[in-house]
C-alpha cells in the first residue's frame, strides 16, 4: 500500500495534478482491479489444478493400462515364440553340422 501512495505523490509531483484528478483515477484503476479481479476466486484455480492433475492421471493410468494387457498378449504368444526358437535352433545346428 506504501508502495501505491508512493507512486501517487510521485504521478502529481510530475504533473502537478490536483487531489481530485488523483482520487478519480485511482478509483478508475480500483474499478478496473474489481472487475477483472472480483470476479477471479482463488478457489476456482484450486480447482482447476485439481482438474487437470485428475484428467492427466486418468489418462497416464488409462494408457498403461492398455501397454499392460498387449504385453500380456505378448508373454502368452511368447511360449510360442520359445518353441519357434527352439526349432529353428535345431535347424541351423543340423545345418551347421553338415
Amino acid at each position: 500500500m506504501d508502495e501505491v501512495k508512493g507512486a501517487c505523490e510521485k504521478l502529481k509531483e510530475q504533473t502537478n495534478a490536483k487531489e481530485e484528478h488523483i482520487r478519480k483515477m485511482l478509483q478508475e484503476m480500483a474499478d478496473l482491479y474489481l472487475l477483472v479481479m472480483g470476479n477471479f476466486n482463488t478457489g476456482y484455480v484450486a480447482l482447476s489444478f485439481v482438474v487437470v492433475v485428475f484428467f492427466s492421471l486418468q489418462f497416464w493410468w488409462i494408457s498403461l493400462t492398455i501397454r499392460n494387457g498387449r504385453n500380456e498378449r505378448v508373454l502368452v504368444k511368447q511360449d510360442q515364440t520359445e518353441q519357434i526358437k527352439n526349432r529353428l535352433e535345431k535347424v541351423l545346428l543340423h545345418t551347421a553340422r553338415k
